[in-house]
């Protein structure tokens, strides 16, 4: 661990340097006073490596931001602790105060990392092309953290909306998390319930950022026009929030009662009908409509695709690597 120290943080007198000395010579517990400062802050500089270590090992390696309050949470935990509710929110606690707050950005590529996918999915080159201007400006900044724009891709089933954006983010390495609007009857899907309830959890976005260290992750919410149309629970509800950066800042997961900053999360969306969507969540998309396939371009996605299933299990290998003409027409 003290290998990942600036040699500064090590000097005689500094806290790290206090609690080095009680490892090696005295009982460590006593350290710091009656208020356990130094030990207390000695763990916080640990835990912070440590969440440090977990980014730069999943390739996160730009700026940090702090993703929700360690006080906040704490509060939550010292007013439900004798209840009910503190039983079920006691785990989510400690996963909590297992790392720091500090979530670490993704950063944006060059632009010509898309260009592989660009030819792999050659009706979808009008998305390739703003996301690779939107690369171009990013890198006009000191420091190129991954930045997208909300994209509603629009087109017929079977068109590769959701395969696309699929092999863009794994390209970017920015990690995906997909969201079945179709069968979403609920915002507490997103945005989590009352702990109060029976079977409450907290939802989507609080997991992403409870389990993982990543301050700018891409959400892709598949079939947005296919949402219930329940109106006692709106499925829609958290998207107000979520899709409007001012507002993401400050998103509260019902169940753990606990903000977290959403504010740097991109979003996709896919869509056969636009009509079907609400005009106040369509109005935060930059919509997109995906064409159907020309003649010159089905072979190339019919390959794309036969690729990716030679790929995905080993049996593939027992396959021709190029399809042939007549197999592309089929």
């Amino acid at each position: 661990i003290l290998h990942g120290f600036e040699p500064s943080s090590l000097n005689h007198n500094t806290y790290l340097d206090e609690a080095i000395q009680f490892w090696e010579h005295g009982p460590f517990v006593s350290l710091g006073g009656p208020d356990g400062k130094v030990v207390k802050d000695t763990l916080q500089v640990c835990k912070a490596y440590v969440t440090w270590l977990e980014a730069s090992e999943k390739g996160y390696r730009s700026e940090s931001m702090q993703g929700y309050s360690l006080e906040q949470a704490t509060e939550v935990w010292k007013r439900v602790r004798n209840t009910e509710v503190g039983k079920k929110f006691e785990p989510y606690y400690r996963v909590l105060g297992s790392r720091t707050p500090d979530r670490f950005f993704v950063e944006a590529p060059k632009a010509d990392v898309l260009d592989a996918v660009g030819k792999r999915f050659p009706n979808f080159h009008a998305v390739t092309t703003i996301l690779q201007k939107y690369f171009r400006l990013l890198h006009l900044q000191d420091v190129a953290t991954l930045e997208l724009p909300s994209l509603l891709l629009v087109g017929s089933p079977g068109l590769g909306k959701t395969r696309y954006l699929h092999a863009m983010a794994a390209i970017l390495g920015a990690p995906i998390h997909e969201v079945a609007m179709s069968s979403m009857s609920a915002g507490f899907v997103l945005s989590g319930s009352d702990l109060t309830w029976h079977g409450a959890k907290p939802g989507k976005i609080a997991d992403v950022f409870l389990y993982d260290v990543c301050a700018n992750p891409i959400f892709v919410l598949d079939e947005l026009d296919k949402v219930s149309d329940d109106s006692r629970h709106d499925p829609y509800g958290p998207l107000h929030q979520l899709l409007e950066k001012h507002t993401a800042k400050r998103f509260k997961d019902e169940a753990l009662q606990l903000e977290f900053n959403t504010s740097a999360c991109s979003w996709f969306a896919t869509a056969n009908r636009k009509d079907d969507i609400p005009e106040a969540i369509l109005s935060r998309f930059q919509v997109i409509d995906i064409p159907e396939l020309t003649n010159e371009q089905t072979p190339v996605v019919a390959q794309s695709i036969y690729d990716d299933v030679r790929s995905e299990h080993k049996w593939g290998a027992f396959f021709e690597p190029t399809l042939s003409a007549q197999s592309c027409a089929c």
